[in-house]
């Protein structure tokens, strides 16, 4: 019988990202007593390790797409082709390209799901958690299989047995009553054990907390169910052979490429939602193992409910989000109160002495209504729904127009900004937004550094992606203030409304970009990375 596993012990991840940093926070997002996390950085090391790993504890693999030497596609291909290794899921980690042609040719060659960095923790643990309990599940299926597999073969040997008796009964003396009576009590036996074996079987089945049902196949009707699926559901084994499959059962087709989606509900491991006979949706993941009972084909189904744990989710998710709405209100009510103080002071002392406002606190009032504006025009540019005016734009020309302000901005304090541009394809860019973009992260850099840093802005493409770096000389970003890079109106500035780079994000992702930062005691360099789709445009 192969090793099995309890819901108390642990099992394999392997990570496979050729960035150590990646491995890094990988690790520290999975960390979990349960998961023994393996981190390899390319796919010959990982499929040297498994060579010799213990594929029954192995639960799920995560694969980098782009690797030096052997791609992740290429990885997965060679994995998938071991038979040991090919109910081992894998999961496509990749930053690169999100098009349906590319994630197809992804699961094409393996692969059960994408995540795309950069990817949310949570989001990450709860499939990965998923995939784990999928997993446990599976081993306790195969070991359920190999036990009714070993209880038919003795069935079978028993039934053998049988015969071999039957036949030897007739041939014995019907005078020899001692040799029958030794025959009828070794039958006896066979009959208890056969009896034993079924009973046992049926507490398993019976007592189950999963949803549990029996198929026949080809037929695809429903041979038995136990109670815990008629309690759930509240159908009994005739109402469920009279719906419709895919009445009852629905796949998360949103998890699901379309390429490979099976057309029997029934065949697909994963997330489903199921509809009970009151109509209420549950939500369950599903299992499917084949069997073979008495020379016929059956299918196990298990269904276990997450209904409860989903609606936590969600409640935890809204309440995050109110939260955080919360923090912003007040956020914004403590920057716009404080101009709004200084113009409300002055228009009052103006009506205690009866005197018109002299040019200098006309002037004051002016500037404090303008920068009160001002925070409220920057906040507005985080909108999701903000129009955007994407037109093919060369992304150098844009560098090279702004370039000169951020090189006289330089000059002032006696830094220097260099470009450096490689040949890149023309994009589909909102010329305003790239631009100021480039001037909140630029403009950061320059304040980071001392007198004589330099600033360095260049370009690079390579695998369907456009990369601009703007990297500075500065001490690098502490790793406190790196968790909270991004959030509105968080900033380290005496003087900073904390939402330039809140709004640099929301540029990014207006454009379906990503922004990467690496930072250390050398300085820190934002990488901006624009998924290229090919319009037939020269680069430039």
């Amino acid at each position: 019988m192969t090793d099995t596993l309890s819901f108390s012990q642990t099992v394999e991840i392997i990570i496979v990202d050729d960035r150590r940093e990646n491995l890094i926070a990988m690790e520290a997002v999975l960390s979990n007593p349960l998961y023994r996390l393996i981190c390899l950085n390319s796919g010959d090391q990982t499929l040297q390790y498994l060579k010799n790993a213990n594929t029954s504890r192995l639960a799920v693999i995560l694969l980098d797409v782009q690797m030096p030497g052997m791609d992740g596609f290429e990885t997965a291909r060679l994995i998938k082709s071991r038979k040991a290794m090919q109910n081992v899921p894998i999961i496509f980690l990749t930053a690169i390209s999100k098009t349906e042609a590319y994630m197809e040719k992804g699961y094409s060659s393996g692969a059960v799901d994408y995540i795309f960095k950069p990817f949310n923790p949570d989001i990450l643990r709860g499939k990965i958690k998923a995939y784990v309990q999928i997993h446990y599940y599976q081993r306790e299926l195969e070991r359920a299989n190999e036990l009714l597999q070993q209880k038919t073969a003795e069935l079978e040997t028993n039934n053998r047995k049988l015969q071999a008796a039957e036949q030897e009964l007739s041939r014995i003396n019907i005078g020899l009553e001692q040799t029958i009576e030794e025959r009828t009590s070794s039958l006896r036996l066979a009959y208890q054990e056969i009896h034993d074996s079924h009973l046992l079987f049926r507490s398993v089945f019976s007592m189950s907390p999963c949803l549990l049902a029996i198929r026949s196949l080809p037929e695809k009707r429903f041979a038995d169910i136990n109670d815990t699926w008629q309690t759930v559901t509240g159908y009994t084994l005739d109402e469920m052979n009279e719906l419709p499959a895919d009445s009852f059962v629905n796949l998360q087709r949103d998890q699901i490429h379309p390429a490979i989606a099976p057309s029997d509900p029934y065949e697909h491991n994963g997330e489903v939602t199921f509809r009970t006979k009151s109509g209420e949706i549950r939500y369950g993941l599903f299992s499917g193992q084949l069997l073979e009972l008495n020379g016929s084909l059956k299918q196990l189904v298990v269904i276990m409910d997450v209904t409860d744990r989903k609606q936590w989710e969600i409640q935890s998710s809204r309440l995050e989000r109110l939260h955080l709405i919360g923090e912003m209100a007040a956020a914004i009510a403590h920057e716009v109160r404080n101009p709004m103080t200084t113009v409300h002071g002055f228009l009052q002392l103006s009506r205690k002495n009866h005197t018109l406002l002299v040019p200098e606190y006309i002037e004051i009032m002016l500037e404090e209504l303008g920068r009160a504006n001002g925070i409220i025009t920057e906040f507005l540019t985080l909108a999701k729904n903000k129009a955007t005016d994407l037109k093919l734009h060369p992304l150098n020309d844009i560098i090279a127009s702004i370039l000169p302000l951020l090189q006289a901005e330089a000059l002032i304090s006696g830094k220097e900004v260099q470009a450096q541009y490689s040949p890149v394809p023309k994009l589909r860019l909102d010329e305003k937004e790239i631009r100021q973009l480039i001037l909140n992260i630029a403009m950061n850099g320059l304040d980071s550094m001392g007198e004589g840093g330099t600033l360095r802005i260049s370009t690079e493409y390579e695998e369907d992606e456009v990369r601009m770096m703007i990297a500075d000389e500065g001490a690098g970003i502490p790793e406190a203030v790196l968790k909270k890079i991004g959030t509105p109106f968080f900033t380290t500035k005496e003087k900073g409304t904390g939402l330039g780079l809140a709004v640099c994000y929301s540029i990014a992702s207006r454009h379906n970009a990503s922004i990467v930062i690496d930072t250390g005691s050398w300085g820190t360099c934002f990488t901006i990375c624009f998924p290229y789709i090919d319009t037939d445009n020269s680069s430039t």
